[in-house]
Protein backbone atom coordinates (compact mmCIF):
# COMPACT_ATOMS: atom_id res chain seq x y z
CA UNK A 1 0.00 0.00 0.00
CA UNK A 2 1.48 3.34 -0.68
CA UNK A 3 -0.24 6.69 0.22
CA UNK A 4 0.17 9.51 -1.53
CA UNK A 5 -0.71 12.97 0.71
CA UNK A 6 -1.74 15.88 -1.41
CA UNK A 7 -0.58 19.12 -0.66
CA UNK A 8 -0.82 22.90 -2.85
CA UNK A 9 2.63 22.43 -4.20
CA UNK A 10 4.18 18.78 -3.11
CA UNK A 11 3.06 15.22 -3.04
CA UNK A 12 4.56 13.49 -0.19
CA UNK A 13 4.85 9.60 -0.43
CA UNK A 14 4.55 6.64 2.32
CA UNK A 15 5.16 2.99 2.07
CA UNK A 16 7.23 0.00 3.20
CA UNK A 17 7.50 -0.90 -0.25
CA UNK A 18 10.66 0.52 -1.64
CA UNK A 19 10.79 -0.19 -5.15
CA UNK A 20 8.02 2.64 -4.77
CA UNK A 21 10.65 4.74 -4.01
CA UNK A 22 13.06 4.21 -6.99
CA UNK A 23 9.93 3.24 -9.32
CA UNK A 24 9.16 7.42 -8.77
CA UNK A 25 12.78 8.62 -8.77
CA UNK A 26 13.45 7.11 -12.01
CA UNK A 27 10.64 7.84 -13.60
CA UNK A 28 9.40 11.19 -12.44
CA UNK A 29 12.56 12.82 -14.88
CA UNK A 30 13.13 14.38 -18.17
CA UNK A 31 16.75 13.28 -19.88
CA UNK A 32 18.36 16.70 -20.92
CA UNK A 33 18.29 17.03 -25.64
CA UNK A 34 21.81 17.80 -25.25
CA UNK A 35 22.66 15.78 -22.03
CA UNK A 36 25.73 14.71 -23.97
CA UNK A 37 27.76 17.65 -24.30
CA UNK A 38 27.69 18.02 -20.27
CA UNK A 39 31.65 17.38 -18.63
CA UNK A 40 29.53 15.74 -16.22
CA UNK A 41 27.55 12.94 -18.24
CA UNK A 42 31.70 12.51 -20.33
CA UNK A 43 32.60 11.77 -16.55
CA UNK A 44 30.18 9.32 -15.72
CA UNK A 45 29.13 11.79 -12.84
CA UNK A 46 25.37 12.17 -14.37
CA UNK A 47 22.86 10.14 -16.34
CA UNK A 48 21.60 13.28 -18.05
CA UNK A 49 18.52 12.84 -16.51
CA UNK A 50 16.71 15.61 -14.44
CA UNK A 51 14.64 14.06 -11.34
CA UNK A 52 11.56 15.90 -9.70
CA UNK A 53 11.29 12.68 -7.01
CA UNK A 54 13.47 13.97 -3.68
CA UNK A 55 14.34 10.80 -2.22
CA UNK A 56 15.16 12.28 1.34
CA UNK A 57 11.79 13.80 1.90
CA UNK A 58 10.26 11.60 -0.30
CA UNK A 59 8.26 14.76 -1.83
CA UNK A 60 7.68 15.40 -5.58
CA UNK A 61 5.69 18.50 -7.15
CA UNK A 62 1.98 18.73 -6.94
CA UNK A 63 2.03 18.83 -10.77
CA UNK A 64 3.07 15.62 -11.41
CA UNK A 65 0.70 13.56 -9.04
CA UNK A 66 -1.21 12.67 -12.81
CA UNK A 67 2.16 11.19 -14.02
CA UNK A 68 2.85 9.46 -10.70
CA UNK A 69 -0.71 7.72 -10.36
CA UNK A 70 -0.69 5.92 -13.78
CA UNK A 71 3.24 4.96 -12.81
CA UNK A 72 1.65 3.30 -9.44
CA UNK A 73 -1.07 1.85 -11.77
CA UNK A 74 0.77 0.28 -14.48
CA UNK A 75 2.88 -1.49 -11.90
CA UNK A 76 -0.13 -2.50 -9.89
CA UNK A 77 0.23 -1.37 -6.71
CA UNK A 78 -2.67 -0.21 -4.31
CA UNK A 79 -2.99 3.17 -2.91
CA UNK A 80 -4.58 5.62 -1.34
CA UNK A 81 -4.61 9.63 -1.77
CA UNK A 82 -5.40 11.85 1.04
CA UNK A 83 -6.11 15.09 0.33
CA UNK A 84 -4.22 17.53 2.95
CA UNK A 85 -5.30 20.76 1.37
CA UNK A 86 -8.01 23.28 2.29
CA UNK A 87 -10.46 24.31 -0.05
CA UNK A 88 -10.61 28.44 0.16
CA UNK A 89 -13.69 30.48 1.02
CA UNK A 90 -14.60 33.30 -1.15
CA UNK A 91 -13.28 36.16 0.78
CA UNK A 92 -13.42 39.10 -1.89
CA UNK A 93 -15.62 41.13 -3.35
CA UNK A 94 -14.70 42.01 -6.74
CA UNK A 95 -16.79 43.17 -9.75
CA UNK A 96 -15.47 42.76 -13.23
CA UNK A 97 -16.28 44.70 -16.21
CA UNK A 98 -14.50 42.19 -18.38
CA UNK A 99 -16.82 40.46 -21.78
CA UNK A 100 -15.49 37.83 -22.41
CA UNK A 101 -15.23 35.96 -26.19
CA UNK A 102 -16.80 32.69 -26.31
CA UNK A 103 -14.11 30.60 -26.51
CA UNK A 104 -12.79 32.70 -23.68
CA UNK A 105 -15.86 31.95 -21.57
CA UNK A 106 -15.01 28.08 -22.13
CA UNK A 107 -11.45 28.61 -21.23
CA UNK A 108 -12.78 30.37 -18.14
CA UNK A 109 -14.84 27.41 -17.19
CA UNK A 110 -12.57 24.49 -18.01
CA UNK A 111 -9.91 25.96 -15.57
CA UNK A 112 -12.80 26.51 -12.58
CA UNK A 113 -13.03 23.22 -12.69
CA UNK A 114 -9.56 21.88 -11.69
CA UNK A 115 -7.38 23.62 -9.19
CA UNK A 116 -3.93 23.64 -11.43
CA UNK A 117 -2.89 23.66 -14.90
CA UNK A 118 -1.74 25.42 -17.88
CA UNK A 119 -3.40 27.87 -20.03
CA UNK A 120 -1.60 27.51 -23.96
CA UNK A 121 -3.21 29.88 -26.04
CA UNK A 122 -1.08 32.34 -28.51
CA UNK A 123 -0.28 35.36 -28.65
CA UNK A 124 -3.23 38.06 -28.92
CA UNK A 125 -6.22 35.12 -27.48
CA UNK A 126 -6.82 37.11 -24.33
CA UNK A 127 -5.30 34.96 -21.67
CA UNK A 128 -5.01 38.13 -19.47
CA UNK A 129 -8.51 38.89 -19.42
CA UNK A 130 -9.74 35.27 -19.07
CA UNK A 131 -7.40 35.11 -15.51
CA UNK A 132 -8.83 38.29 -14.71
CA UNK A 133 -12.21 36.77 -15.02
CA UNK A 134 -11.29 33.83 -12.97
CA UNK A 135 -9.71 36.17 -10.07
CA UNK A 136 -13.01 37.75 -9.96
CA UNK A 137 -15.27 34.15 -10.36
CA UNK A 138 -12.71 32.54 -7.47
CA UNK A 139 -13.15 35.65 -5.19
CA UNK A 140 -9.52 34.51 -3.50
CA UNK A 141 -6.59 36.56 -2.70
CA UNK A 142 -4.43 36.31 -5.74
CA UNK A 143 -0.82 36.61 -6.22
CA UNK A 144 0.21 37.38 -9.93
CA UNK A 145 3.43 36.48 -11.57
CA UNK A 146 5.36 38.01 -14.48
CA UNK A 147 8.80 38.45 -15.57
CA UNK A 148 9.45 41.35 -16.95
CA UNK A 149 8.20 45.16 -15.82
CA UNK A 150 6.29 46.63 -18.51
CA UNK A 151 4.14 43.48 -18.26
CA UNK A 152 3.92 44.26 -14.29
CA UNK A 153 3.03 47.49 -15.42
CA UNK A 154 0.71 46.82 -17.77
CA UNK A 155 -1.14 43.97 -15.79
CA UNK A 156 -1.71 46.23 -12.93
CA UNK A 157 -3.52 48.69 -14.97
CA UNK A 158 -5.47 46.04 -16.07
CA UNK A 159 -6.15 45.06 -13.07
CA UNK A 160 -7.34 48.85 -11.75
CA UNK A 161 -9.59 49.31 -15.07
CA UNK A 162 -11.45 45.93 -15.03
CA UNK A 163 -11.46 44.79 -11.73
CA UNK A 164 -11.75 48.68 -9.69
CA UNK A 165 -9.13 47.39 -7.07
CA UNK A 166 -5.70 48.70 -6.08
CA UNK A 167 -3.36 45.70 -6.53
CA UNK A 168 0.06 45.43 -4.79
CA UNK A 169 3.78 45.23 -5.94
CA UNK A 170 6.46 43.21 -5.29
CA UNK A 171 9.57 44.40 -7.15
CA UNK A 172 10.52 47.45 -8.86
CA UNK A 173 11.43 48.84 -5.63
CA UNK A 174 8.11 48.21 -4.03
CA UNK A 175 6.81 45.87 -1.53
CA UNK A 176 3.31 46.58 -0.71
CA UNK A 177 1.06 42.99 -0.17
CA UNK A 178 -2.95 43.79 -1.21
CA UNK A 179 -5.45 41.15 -1.64
CA UNK A 180 -4.55 41.20 -5.70
CA UNK A 181 -0.93 41.57 -5.90
CA UNK A 182 1.69 41.55 -8.81
CA UNK A 183 4.91 40.16 -8.34
CA UNK A 184 8.15 40.30 -10.71
CA UNK A 185 9.57 36.66 -10.72
CA UNK A 186 12.68 37.69 -10.45
CA UNK A 187 12.43 40.13 -6.79
CA UNK A 188 9.80 36.58 -5.50
CA UNK A 189 12.20 34.23 -6.47
CA UNK A 190 15.22 35.84 -4.67
CA UNK A 191 13.38 36.95 -1.70
CA UNK A 192 12.09 33.55 -1.00
CA UNK A 193 15.49 31.95 -1.32
CA UNK A 194 16.45 34.32 1.17
CA UNK A 195 13.86 34.27 3.47
CA UNK A 196 11.13 31.29 4.77
CA UNK A 197 9.31 33.94 6.83
CA UNK A 198 8.28 35.82 3.24
CA UNK A 199 7.42 32.78 2.00
CA UNK A 200 5.28 32.25 5.08
CA UNK A 201 3.90 35.74 4.18
CA UNK A 202 3.09 35.09 0.96
CA UNK A 203 1.21 31.61 1.69
CA UNK A 204 -0.58 33.53 4.22
CA UNK A 205 -2.20 36.31 1.81
CA UNK A 206 -2.83 34.02 -1.26
CA UNK A 207 -5.13 31.10 -1.72
CA UNK A 208 -4.08 31.17 -5.75
CA UNK A 209 -1.33 32.05 -7.63
CA UNK A 210 -1.20 32.91 -11.65
CA UNK A 211 1.81 33.07 -13.48
CA UNK A 212 2.05 34.58 -16.68
CA UNK A 213 4.44 33.26 -19.13
CA UNK A 214 4.83 30.33 -17.11
CA UNK A 215 7.75 28.47 -18.91
CA UNK A 216 9.91 30.75 -17.39
CA UNK A 217 9.55 28.77 -14.10
CA UNK A 218 11.70 26.12 -15.38
CA UNK A 219 14.98 28.47 -14.34
CA UNK A 220 16.19 27.30 -11.43
CA UNK A 221 15.60 29.96 -9.18
CA UNK A 222 12.40 30.62 -10.40
CA UNK A 223 11.24 26.98 -9.56
CA UNK A 224 12.80 26.79 -6.10
CA UNK A 225 10.58 29.17 -5.46
CA UNK A 226 7.36 28.12 -7.16
CA UNK A 227 7.80 25.45 -5.40
CA UNK A 228 7.54 26.62 -2.26
CA UNK A 229 4.57 28.81 -2.68
CA UNK A 230 1.39 26.86 -1.25
CA UNK A 231 -1.64 28.31 -3.15
CA UNK A 232 -4.40 26.02 -3.20
CA UNK A 233 -5.12 27.44 -6.93
CA UNK A 234 -2.11 27.34 -9.12
CA UNK A 235 -2.04 28.21 -12.58
CA UNK A 236 0.11 28.89 -15.55
CA UNK A 237 -0.32 31.29 -18.89
CA UNK A 238 1.75 30.32 -22.05
CA UNK A 239 1.48 31.18 -26.01
CA UNK A 240 4.52 28.64 -26.52
CA UNK A 241 4.69 26.05 -23.65
CA UNK A 242 4.97 22.78 -26.38
CA UNK A 243 7.49 24.70 -28.44
CA UNK A 244 10.25 24.61 -25.53
CA UNK A 245 12.97 21.84 -25.27
CA UNK A 246 11.04 18.89 -22.75
CA UNK A 247 13.24 20.03 -20.01
CA UNK A 248 11.38 23.67 -19.74
CA UNK A 249 8.06 21.71 -20.55
CA UNK A 250 8.54 19.09 -17.77
CA UNK A 251 9.32 21.73 -14.91
CA UNK A 252 6.76 23.80 -15.58
CA UNK A 253 4.16 21.15 -16.01
CA UNK A 254 5.58 20.39 -12.68
CA UNK A 255 4.86 23.47 -11.14
CA UNK A 256 1.63 23.71 -12.39
CA UNK A 257 0.19 20.51 -13.44
CA UNK A 258 -1.53 19.34 -16.85
CA UNK A 259 -2.35 21.40 -20.11
CA UNK A 260 -6.10 22.55 -19.85
CA UNK A 261 -6.66 24.38 -22.87
CA UNK A 262 -5.06 25.05 -26.05
CA UNK A 263 -6.06 27.11 -29.01
CA UNK A 264 -4.01 27.32 -32.34
CA UNK A 265 -3.27 31.33 -33.81
CA UNK A 266 -5.26 29.87 -37.18
CA UNK A 267 -8.24 29.26 -34.58
CA UNK A 268 -8.41 32.99 -33.59
CA UNK A 269 -7.90 34.14 -37.36
CA UNK A 270 -11.01 31.79 -38.41
CA UNK A 271 -12.89 33.63 -35.44
CA UNK A 272 -12.04 36.77 -36.52
CA UNK A 273 -9.74 37.61 -33.13
CA UNK A 274 -6.39 37.86 -35.13
CA UNK A 275 -5.71 39.14 -38.82
CA UNK A 276 -4.05 36.54 -41.43
CA UNK A 277 -0.86 37.07 -41.62
CA UNK A 278 1.58 36.74 -44.74
CA UNK A 279 5.14 35.66 -44.48
CA UNK A 280 8.18 36.34 -46.75
CA UNK A 281 10.89 34.77 -46.34
CA UNK A 282 13.22 36.80 -48.78
CA UNK A 283 16.27 34.74 -49.71
CA UNK A 284 20.02 36.65 -49.66
CA UNK A 285 23.68 35.19 -50.41
CA UNK A 286 25.65 34.73 -47.46
CA UNK A 287 28.95 34.15 -48.99
CA UNK A 288 31.36 33.57 -45.78
CA UNK A 289 33.68 30.58 -45.44
CA UNK A 290 32.53 27.01 -44.04
CA UNK A 291 35.97 27.15 -41.54
CA UNK A 292 33.95 29.91 -39.44
CA UNK A 293 32.61 29.33 -36.38
CA UNK A 294 28.64 30.25 -35.42
CA UNK A 295 29.27 33.65 -33.80
CA UNK A 296 31.54 35.06 -36.70
CA UNK A 297 29.29 33.76 -39.09
CA UNK A 298 26.16 35.75 -37.37
CA UNK A 299 28.44 39.04 -36.46
CA UNK A 300 29.75 38.75 -40.30
CA UNK A 301 26.21 38.23 -41.64
CA UNK A 302 23.64 39.42 -39.98
CA UNK A 303 24.88 41.95 -37.30
CA UNK A 304 27.76 43.81 -39.35
CA UNK A 305 26.65 43.62 -42.89
CA UNK A 306 26.16 46.46 -44.58
CA UNK A 307 24.50 45.48 -47.41
CA UNK A 308 21.81 43.49 -45.44
CA UNK A 309 20.87 46.48 -43.14
CA UNK A 310 20.67 49.03 -46.05
CA UNK A 311 18.42 46.12 -47.53
CA UNK A 312 16.57 45.86 -44.70
CA UNK A 313 16.24 49.56 -43.89
CA UNK A 314 14.66 50.29 -47.61
CA UNK A 315 11.83 47.88 -46.90
CA UNK A 316 11.04 49.19 -43.17
CA UNK A 317 11.13 52.80 -45.15
CA UNK A 318 8.79 51.49 -48.43
CA UNK A 319 6.09 50.34 -45.82
CA UNK A 320 6.11 53.29 -43.80
CA UNK A 321 5.34 55.51 -47.38
CA UNK A 322 2.25 52.95 -47.43
CA UNK A 323 1.18 54.44 -43.85
CA UNK A 324 2.24 51.27 -42.09
CA UNK A 325 3.99 51.16 -38.86
CA UNK A 326 6.73 48.82 -38.39
CA UNK A 327 8.21 46.89 -35.70
CA UNK A 328 11.81 45.32 -36.37
CA UNK A 329 12.86 42.59 -34.04
CA UNK A 330 16.82 41.86 -33.50
CA UNK A 331 18.34 39.49 -30.88
CA UNK A 332 21.71 41.94 -30.50
CA UNK A 333 21.90 45.52 -29.36
CA UNK A 334 24.67 46.19 -32.03
CA UNK A 335 22.70 45.44 -34.60
CA UNK A 336 19.60 47.35 -33.55
CA UNK A 337 22.39 50.03 -33.01
CA UNK A 338 23.36 49.44 -36.74
CA UNK A 339 19.78 49.57 -38.21
CA UNK A 340 18.68 52.57 -36.07
CA UNK A 341 21.57 55.00 -37.80
CA UNK A 342 21.10 53.38 -41.01
CA UNK A 343 16.99 54.32 -41.02
CA UNK A 344 18.03 57.47 -39.35
CA UNK A 345 20.18 58.76 -42.40
CA UNK A 346 17.23 59.00 -44.30
CA UNK A 347 14.26 58.83 -41.42
CA UNK A 348 14.20 60.49 -38.38
CA UNK A 349 10.88 58.93 -36.73
CA UNK A 350 12.10 55.62 -35.58
CA UNK A 351 13.87 54.58 -31.77
CA UNK A 352 15.65 51.82 -30.71
CA UNK A 353 14.62 50.09 -27.39
CA UNK A 354 16.25 47.15 -25.57
CA UNK A 355 16.97 45.70 -22.01
CA UNK A 356 19.66 48.51 -21.02
CA UNK A 357 17.04 51.53 -20.93
CA UNK A 358 14.88 52.31 -18.38
CA UNK A 359 11.47 50.75 -18.45
CA UNK A 360 9.90 54.38 -18.27
CA UNK A 361 12.20 54.99 -21.60
CA UNK A 362 10.80 51.98 -23.38
CA UNK A 363 7.64 52.62 -22.23
CA UNK A 364 7.56 55.69 -23.60
CA UNK A 365 8.57 54.39 -27.51
CA UNK A 366 5.74 51.91 -26.91
CA UNK A 367 3.24 54.50 -26.25
CA UNK A 368 4.69 56.70 -29.07
CA UNK A 369 4.54 53.92 -31.46
CA UNK A 370 0.66 52.51 -30.32
CA UNK A 371 -0.21 56.54 -30.97
CA UNK A 372 1.26 56.50 -34.46
CA UNK A 373 3.70 58.84 -33.62
CA UNK A 374 6.59 56.72 -34.09
CA UNK A 375 6.50 55.10 -37.23
CA UNK A 376 8.98 52.65 -36.94
CA UNK A 377 10.24 50.61 -34.04
CA UNK A 378 13.37 48.62 -33.45
CA UNK A 379 13.21 45.85 -30.55
CA UNK A 380 15.23 43.46 -29.00
CA UNK A 381 13.68 40.24 -27.76
CA UNK A 382 12.12 42.18 -25.14
CA UNK A 383 9.16 42.89 -26.70
CA UNK A 384 8.75 39.07 -27.94
CA UNK A 385 6.40 37.98 -25.06
CA UNK A 386 3.33 39.80 -23.78
CA UNK A 387 3.42 43.51 -24.40
CA UNK A 388 0.12 44.57 -26.13
CA UNK A 389 0.86 46.34 -29.15
CA UNK A 390 -2.32 47.06 -31.68
CA UNK A 391 -0.61 49.59 -34.24
CA UNK A 392 1.96 46.77 -35.64
CA UNK A 393 1.38 46.55 -39.43
CA UNK A 394 4.65 44.74 -40.06
CA UNK A 395 6.99 43.09 -38.25
CA UNK A 396 10.76 42.48 -39.86
CA UNK A 397 12.46 39.71 -38.35
CA UNK A 398 15.79 41.15 -38.75
CA UNK A 399 18.02 38.83 -35.80
CA UNK A 400 17.53 35.25 -37.84
CA UNK A 401 17.80 32.05 -35.16
CA UNK A 402 16.25 29.04 -35.57
CA UNK A 403 13.55 29.05 -32.44
CA UNK A 404 10.49 28.52 -33.03
CA UNK A 405 9.02 30.00 -30.04
CA UNK A 406 10.84 33.11 -30.81
CA UNK A 407 9.06 32.95 -34.25
CA UNK A 408 5.77 32.44 -33.08
CA UNK A 409 6.10 35.51 -30.30
CA UNK A 410 7.61 37.71 -33.14
CA UNK A 411 4.70 36.71 -35.79
CA UNK A 412 1.81 37.05 -32.92
CA UNK A 413 3.16 40.84 -32.63
CA UNK A 414 1.69 41.93 -35.57
CA UNK A 415 -1.33 40.11 -35.01
CA UNK A 416 -3.95 42.35 -32.94
CA UNK A 417 -7.03 43.75 -35.03
CA UNK A 418 -7.76 46.85 -35.37
CA UNK A 419 -10.66 49.49 -37.70
CA UNK A 420 -8.91 49.04 -41.15
CA UNK A 421 -6.49 46.25 -40.76
CA UNK A 422 -7.09 42.79 -42.76
CA UNK A 423 -3.62 41.58 -42.35
CA UNK A 424 -0.43 41.44 -40.59
CA UNK A 425 3.00 41.74 -43.42
CA UNK A 426 5.56 39.55 -41.64
CA UNK A 427 8.96 39.80 -43.42
CA UNK A 428 11.83 37.30 -42.67
CA UNK A 429 15.46 36.75 -44.12
CA UNK A 430 17.11 33.47 -45.63
CA UNK A 431 20.86 34.12 -45.55
CA UNK A 432 22.00 31.36 -48.06
CA UNK A 433 25.39 30.38 -46.43
CA UNK A 434 26.61 26.72 -46.26
CA UNK A 435 26.38 26.06 -42.77
CA UNK A 436 24.44 27.59 -40.32
CA UNK A 437 22.02 30.55 -41.31
CA UNK A 438 20.28 28.38 -44.47
CA UNK A 439 19.46 25.56 -42.01
CA UNK A 440 18.07 28.01 -39.10
CA UNK A 441 16.04 29.59 -41.87
CA UNK A 442 14.87 26.23 -43.07
CA UNK A 443 13.63 25.52 -39.47
CA UNK A 444 12.25 29.43 -39.43
CA UNK A 445 10.28 28.26 -42.52
CA UNK A 446 8.74 25.24 -41.03
CA UNK A 447 7.59 26.62 -38.22
CA UNK A 448 5.70 29.28 -40.47
CA UNK A 449 4.10 26.77 -42.42
CA UNK A 450 3.03 24.74 -39.65
CA UNK A 451 1.62 27.60 -37.87
CA UNK A 452 0.45 30.05 -40.72
CA UNK A 453 -1.24 29.20 -44.24
CA UNK A 454 0.51 32.01 -46.25
CA UNK A 455 3.98 31.64 -46.27
CA UNK A 456 5.36 32.75 -49.29
CA UNK A 457 9.43 32.30 -50.22
CA UNK A 458 10.94 35.09 -52.57
CA UNK A 459 14.56 35.91 -54.17
CA UNK A 460 15.74 39.45 -53.42
CA UNK A 461 14.19 40.70 -56.99
CA UNK A 462 10.54 39.31 -55.50
CA UNK A 463 10.45 36.21 -57.82
CA UNK A 464 8.78 33.46 -55.71
CA UNK A 465 10.80 30.69 -55.12
CA UNK A 466 9.27 27.17 -54.52
CA UNK A 467 11.20 25.33 -51.58
CA UNK A 468 10.51 22.02 -50.47
CA UNK A 469 12.21 20.81 -47.16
Amino acid sequence: MVKLFRYPNIVAVKTKNQSVYKLLYENLAVRSPNYWFSKAYKEGRWDGYFRLFNQRRKIFPSGLIDQAIDLIDQNKISYELIDKRTKPEPTLNINSSIKLRPYQQYALERLLKDEQGIVWLPVNAGKTYIALQLIARRQVPTLWVTHRKELAIQTGELIKKYLNIEPGLIGMGHNVIRPITVAMIQTLSQRVKESTKFAQELNNNFDQLIVDECHHVAKNIYYNAMIKLEMYYRYGLSGTPKHRNVVDVFYTKAVFGPILVHMQQKELVKLGVSVQPWVYMIQLPADVSTTMDYADVYDTVVINNPTRTAYIAKIALSYVQEGKQVLIMVDRIQHGENLLNAIKEQYSNVAFISGQETADVRQDAINRFEQSKLKILIATNILNEGVSLHSIDVVIVAGAGKSAVATIQRVGRALRTRIGKDRAIIIDFWDIDKKYLNYHASKRYAVYKREFENVIVLDQNGNQINVEL
